[in-house]
């Protein structure tokens, strides 16, 4: 009787443990851009430069959110014609982190 005790009381911190890893693996902290299409907030931001890495392109773009420059390089989807520098485009970026931000499209 005392194993089939100790058996069942080890299966339930097994269980607990395992409910409590696949908690912190699906946590949006886990990864902060998952966060942007709920907490995000649009801004308008200038291509300073187009960076090209094979057929890829990134755009290397500056915004200011409450007084402070940012630059940063996003990704730039290749179906798109890309824009010239000096133009503005949409970003959208994360109040609690402005440093990360992604292209809207």
């Amino acid at each position: 009787m005392m194993k089939v005790l100790m058996l069942l009381v080890l299966l339930l911190a097994v269980i607990f443990l395992l409910g409590v890893a696949l908690q912190v693996l699906r946590s949006p902290n886990r990864n902060p851009l998952a966060q942007l299409p709920d907490q995000g907030v649009n801004t308008d931001a200038v291509v300073l430069a187009v960076e090209s890495i094979g057929e890829a392109s990134n755009l290397v773009v500056e915004y200011h959110v409450a007084g402070v420059r940012y630059e940063r390089s996003v990704p730039y989807p290749p179906d798109q014609a890309t824009p010239n520098i000096g133009t503005s485009v949409r970003i959208r970026y994360l109040p609690s982190n402005p440093g990360l931000s992604r292209l809207v499209s």
